[in-house]
């Protein structure tokens, strides 16, 4: 009886480059990105106010703070070492680079998680910690096959 698996085209080495690119510009496009709204009751005004300006309550990746340091900087900076990772030649440091890769969409991925919401940047930082990580497993699939 012949095989019934289904077998998928092998991915090009230029797919997984463009994912892990893609990902990185969605990591660093995300941290302009809108990613929560403030409490009008925090802003420290004394007296009710009879129009809020939504605008001045939505706060930017580069506004929200973890520790010291933005989440819009954290984010920006790993997809973007992602994505330079790429430009590191070689067959034998492809397992590491794309293990650093992966480590930095972690870190992307746990962000935007921490910071869900139906705002544009924790799903765009989302959507780009994915697909670094795609493509970095792409690159490790085909260089193990």
């Amino acid at each position: 009886m012949p095989d019934q698996t289904p077998s998928f085209p092998a991915a090009t080495p230029s797919t997984a480059r463009g994912l892990v690119l893609l990902g990185g510009m969605l990591s660093a496009l995300s941290a302009g990105l809108v990613w929560a709204k403030a409490d009008p009751a925090t802003l420290g005004v004394g007296l009710p106010a009879m129009f809020v300006n939504e605008a001045a309550l939505m706060r930017r990746g580069f506004e929200l703070r973890v520790g010291w340091i933005s989440v819009g900087w954290v984010v920006a900076a790993c997809g973007i070492i992602a994505a330079a990772l790429l430009l590191w030649g070689g067959e034998a440091e492809s397992a590491w680079v794309a293990k650093a890769q992966i480590g930095l969409a972690g870190v992307i991925l746990v962000l935007a998680l921490l910071h869900l919401s139906r705002y544009l940047g924790p799903l765009t930082a989302a959507a780009g910690g994915a697909f670094i990580v795609s493509g970095s497993y792409l690159s490790v699939r085909r260089g193990a096959a």
